[in-house]
C-alpha cells in the first residue's frame, strides 16, 4: 500500500513535470525524480525496508507533489503581482533542498541495512575465529627508523668516500 502510494506520487510528480516551463525548476525536479526512481527500486528489491521510508513517501514526495501543483495553479494565473512572484520564487526555493532530504531519507534506509549487514559481519567473524579461521590480515610490523648515530656514520663514510675520489 505505502509502495503504490510511492510510486502514484512519483508518476503525478512525472507528469506534473511536462507541464512546468521554468527551466531551473524542472531540472531540480528532474534531481529529485532521479533520487526517487532509484529509491523506489530499492525499495521494490527490499520490501522489508519500506516501513522505514515512511517519512520520505508521507512527507517528502506528498509535498513535493503539493508544492510543483500548486506552483503551476500560480503559473497559470499569469500574474505578475509581487506576492504571486514571491510565492513562485518560495515555492523553488523550497524544492530546491528536496534532492537533499530525499538523499537523507534513502540514506537513512540503507544505513539500517548496512548496521544489519555489519552485526551480520561481526557474527560471522567470531564464529569463524571460533573455528581458527583468521579473519583479519596479519599486521606488520613498521621497519625500525634508522637511528641519527647510524645516519651520521652513512653521511661521513660517503663524504669520505667523494674526498677520495676527487683527490
Amino acid at each position: 500500500e505505502l509502495f503504490s502510494k510511492a510510486v502514484d506520487d512519483f508518476n503525478a510528480i512525472e507528469k506534473e513535470m511536462k507541464h512546468v516551463d521554468d527551466d531551473e525548476l524542472r531540472k531540480q525536479l528532474r534531481k529529485m525524480q532521479g533520487i526517487a526512481k532509484n529509491f523506489l527500486t530499492y525499495l521494490q528489491q527490499h520490501p522489508e525496508r519500506m516501513s522505514l521510508a515512511r517519512r520520505f513517501v508521507d512527507y517528502y514526495q506528498d509535498r513535493a507533489l503539493l508544492l510543483v501543483r500548486k506552483y503551476q495553479e500560480l503559473e497559470k494565473t499569469g500574474l505578475e503581482a509581487q506576492e504571486v512572484q514571491q510565492s513562485k520564487w518560495d515555492i523553488k526555493q523550497l524544492l530546491d533542498k528536496f534532492d537533499e532530504a530525499y538523499e537523507d531519507q534513502f540514506s537513512k534506509v540503507l544505513n539500517a541495512q548496512l548496521m544489519d549487514l555489519d552485526a551480520e559481519m561481526k557474527v560471522m567473524k567470531q564464529n569463524m575465529a571460533a573455528d581458527g579461521i583468521q579473519t583479519e590480515p596479519p599486521k606488520v610490523e613498521p621497519q625500525a627508523k634508522c637511528s641519527d648515530d647510524l645516519v651520521g656514520t652513512i653521511i661521513d663514510l660517503a663524504d669520505q668516500f667523494l674526498n677520495t675520489k676527487r683527490k
